[in-house]
């Protein structure tokens, strides 16, 4: 990701356009609590604004092989961003390069503080409305997604696509998430998207335990098992499957 300088310079947004159009996407620069500096790609959607906003938590391929190299095999981050922009969302969808060579406890706790300080800077922007910023993710990024919201980051909504289990994270797998005690710090709106051929243990754990704890919590919890693919299905925007989650935010962040 050589189009990005890596030099700190606190809370910057570079114009290098990806797209053209009003959801075209940028490049957004901002830092962890730990000094560590994230770029981020960063689409807008029509108007002044203030608007609400999604961060999009990307899956490990992003993390370990880097943006360029999941782009070319077939991760398109950038879609992911311009879409939320066109569905009216600042669309924020930090690289955690910084995290590549980290183990998986590591990654994910530290993919957690790096969506807290991603809300810090969507509510430092004048065109972001603070008080509805949600959060996505897929796999890996689902799993942080969902640490996220149980660790009290301020997102008013989630969305969980295919979260990995992640036996390797220790603490911070799964099935630890997926606890009814743990789950019960959920106060925002769930939502679960997994394909219906994807990775045996993400349909197990789901099935088993994260669907019926959710259930059971009163929140309001939407779910669909049975999208049409595999796991790498998420990888780029589906039209059918995005159609949903953006019913789901409009519900949530513009009511």
């Amino acid at each position: 990701m050589t189009a990005v300088p890596r030099a700190a310079f606190g809370l910057l947004v570079i114009g290098l356009a990806l797209a053209a159009g009003p959801a075209a996407a940028d490049w957004a620069k901002f830092q962890t609590s730990g000094g560590a500096t994230v770029s981020a790609v960063l689409a807008l959607p029509e108007g002044a604004g203030p608007h609400p906003a999604v961060i999009y938590n990307h899956g490990t391929v992003v993390r370990r092989d880097g943006y360029q190299t999941a782009a070319d095999k077939g991760y398109d981050l950038d879609g992911y961003a311009a879409a939320l922009a066109k569905a009216g969302y600042v669309g924020l969808a930090p690289v955690r390069e910084h995290l590549a060579g980290a183990d998986y406890a590591e990654a994910v706790s530290g993919g957690v503080e790096t969506v807290r300080s991603a809300v810090a800077y969507l509510k430092s922007r004048g065109d972001v409305d603070g008080a509805r910023i949600g959060a996505m993710g897929f796999s890996e990024g689902g799993l942080v997604t969902l640490w996220s919201a149980i660790k009290g980051i301020d997102v008013k909504a989630i969305v969980l696509m295919s979260p990995a289990t992640i036996r390797d994270a220790g603490d911070w797998q799964l099935k630890s998430a997926a606890k009814r005690g743990t789950l019960g710090r959920l106060t925002m709106p769930v939502m679960l998207s997994v394909g219906e051929n994807d990775n045996r243990s993400i349909r197990k754990v789901t099935a088993r335990r994260l669907i019926p704890n959710l259930k059971s919590l009163g929140i309001p919890f939407e779910h669909k098992t049975d999208y049409p693919g595999d796991h790498k299905w998420f990888w780029s925007v589906q039209a059918n499957h995005f159609a949903d989650v953006a019913k789901f935010l409009d519900r949530h962040l513009k009511n």
